[in-house]
């Protein structure tokens, strides 16, 4: 930053003064044009109703940031400098009034535009004592004793005004356009019949460049992602809009890869646009470029969009759970560019197991699968037997010996099938545990083995030329023509 030079015994000039003055202003423009850059931004300048209530707005202390000229005009006697800009700080410090009347018109409502701009203001005029060389010890009054009062001070200054919009049918009115050089902060909106105005008439216009975060809340807004958050406010499905503060601005190839995070108020049903701080409507799409289709976000769901500038669309990113068919990529599985083999080919790290709720569906398998897939109602009563009481099977071959089920009809064909059949033998009632044969066993080797006994029960001893050993009844049957009929089996 420039500083004056001066010297002892040197005449003092007013540039001295004038140009210490301006240098100072040019380095702090500069300095705020490094930390704020060239856009005009506001602060403070709150908007609220009057108190008493009444049709009538306040517009409160506050602060404009703006690029202007370092002087439009002369400086005193420095001349004017209109080819070189600087960032300007405009101060308004008072609390002032506007009026919002309502329209006369039954019907009709209009709308009032609260606009602000920086401004050179020259004040604090004066008659000032001149030096007069004719006789030192009398003052002139004003320059060459003109009694002229001239501007003691150049004042930068937030000028906030009001502007009325064109009256019209309730719901078709609309916001004025700001004056040259001004820039729209608020739309109060008053209708026929109104006597006051109440906050809900005010709104903030999602162009207005506040300063929304302020130093000491920057790393917790950092933390948040607060600048690229905002709730829909839209009213219908299929339209997205959001305010993000501060303003981004018109989004253009130097904005690629920015995220947006939205909650969204309604559900989609097709092809979907995003408004965003009113600068017109971009297409979402998903990451595969395909249009939204339905549930492709839901109500209330907090979904992260990232701008593509290669094609001006706003890309919906990760997966979505649409309404009744699960963990799902943004566009369904159309999405993923092959077919995945398992939940690991989507993408990253494996995804957890699902948690099916509700009634889930699956294609039925072929009766003759035995692979891991999943297997539905339909495929287990078609190739499976549910038992219960009364349940009827086929009953198998005598010879087969596969795991297949075994009807009462099956067991007693191959158990029981005469009281002598094959591998069953009929002895005498036995005595003190010993019994003697009565007849043969063919396959003697064979156990178990069906014994047909006459009042036999288990732990007998048999004893003859054909049967030896200690046999275990392993199931009694009832009784037989001959006696009880059991399964047994040699123990030793």
């Amino acid at each position: 930053m420039d500083r004056q030079i001066v010297y002892t015994g040197a005449i003092p000039q007013d540039t001295d003064l004038l140009q210490q003055n301006k240098n100072a202003m040019i380095g702090l423009g500069y300095l705020m044009l490094a930390v704020m850059g060239s856009a005009t931004l506001v602060d403070g300048l709150a908007c609220t109703p009057n108190s008493p209530a009444a049709l009538n707005v306040l517009v409160g202390p506050g602060s404009i940031y703006s690029l202007a000229a370092v002087d439009a005009t002369a400086y005193g006697s420095i001349a004017a400098d209109t080819a070189d800009l600087i960032v300007k700080q405009g101060i308004v410090m008072t609390t002032q009034t506007f009026s919002t009347p309502a329209p006369v018109t039954t019907g009709q409502s209009v709308v009032y535009l609260i606009q602000a701009a920086y401004q050179d203001v020259d004040g604090g005029s004066t008659v000032l004592p001149y030096y007069n060389a004719s006789n030192p010890s009398v003052a002139w009054s004003g320059p060459n004793n003109t009694g002229i009062s001239q501007n003691t001070v150049r004042k930068g200054v937030c000028t906030v005004s009001i502007k009325t919009g064109v009256a019209a049918t309730t719901g078709t009115q609309t916001t004025p356009a700001p004056d040259a050089g001004f820039t729209g902060l608020y739309a109060v909106t008053v209708a026929n019949g109104q006597s006051t105005v109440t906050s809900g008439n005010i709104k903030t216009l999602p162009t207005a460049p506040f300063i929304g975060t302020k130093l000491p809340n920057i790393l917790a807004a950092i933390q948040q992602d607060a600048p690229n958050y905002s709730m829909d406010t839209s009213g219908s499905a299929n339209t997205i809009t959001v305010t993000l503060s501060p303003d981004p601005g018109t989004l253009d190839s130097d904005m690629d890869g920015m995220p947006i995070r939205v909650k969204v108020a309604n559900s989609s049903t097709g092809a979907t646009v995003m408004n965003v701080n009113g600068h017109g409507n971009i297409a979402c799409k998903t990451t595969s470029g395909s249009d939204f289709t339905t549930n492709t976000v839901v109500a209330n769901g907090i979904y992260t969009f990232v701008y593509d500038a290669n094609g001006n669309r706003l890309q919906l990113q990760g997966f979505t759970a649409a309404s009744g068919t699960g963990l799902l990529p943004a566009n369904n599985l159309s999405d993923v560019s092959s077919a995945p083999t398992s939940l690991s080919n989507l993408g990253g790290a494996p995804l957890a197991s699902p948690a099916f709720t509700g009634n889930p569906t699956a294609a039925t398998q072929t009766a003759g699968n035995s692979s891991t897939r999943l297997a539905t109602t339909a495929f287990v009563n078609s190739t499976a037997l549910t038992l219960a009481n009364g349940t009827t099977a086929t009953t198998q071959s005598a010879s087969d010996s596969s795991t297949k089920l075994a009807t009462t009809a099956f067991v007693q064909s191959n158990i029981v099938v005469t009281p002598l059949g094959v591998n069953s033998l009929v002895l005498a009632a036995h005595t003190s545990g010993t019994v003697s044969a009565g007849g043969t066993v063919a396959g003697s080797s064979l156990t178990p083995v069906v014994l047909v006994f006459a009042g036999a029960s288990s732990g007998v001893t048999a004893t003859g030329d054909t049967l030896t050993g200690t046999w275990q009844s392993l199931m009694t049957y009832g009784s037989a023509a001959s006696g009880n009929v059991g399964l047994w089996q040699r123990i030793s």
